[in-house]
């Protein structure tokens, strides 16, 4: 019965993939919201990432690419990057602004 509960949660994270790409923390938020508990999301995750269905460098550069090509500043991509629960420390490398540290740590 536990394979089956398994097989439909990640049958959900397919769909939600398959939709559009998601950050590592989103996917984590709809699954969890779908009642899904918190070690069966991470097992989902480390395999969704295995399949390399879900990578938080490639989404976060995507979203900066689509921001350059908009006129959109750094500083809104950082934003929007939090937003999407990418990792500080990613952010920081993608997005190499000055004040970048300051904004980052201010909760």
């Amino acid at each position: 019965m536990e394979r089956k509960t398994e097989n439909k949660s990640w049958d959900l994270a397919l769909k939600i993939l398959a939709r559009h790409d998601q950050s590592e923390a989103m996917l984590a938020i709809k699954l969890k919201a779908q009642g899904i508990d918190e070690t069966e999301i991470n097992s989902i995750i480390e395999k969704a990432k295995a399949y390399n269905f879900i990578n938080d460098t490639v989404f976060a550069k995507n979203i900066l690419r689509k921001a350059q090509e908009k006129g959109k500043t750094d500083l809104w991509v950082a934003a929007k990057l939090l937003s999407y629960g990418v990792n500080k420390s990613l952010i920081k490398e993608l997005v190499p602004i000055e004040g970048m540290e300051e904004y980052l740590n201010h909760e």
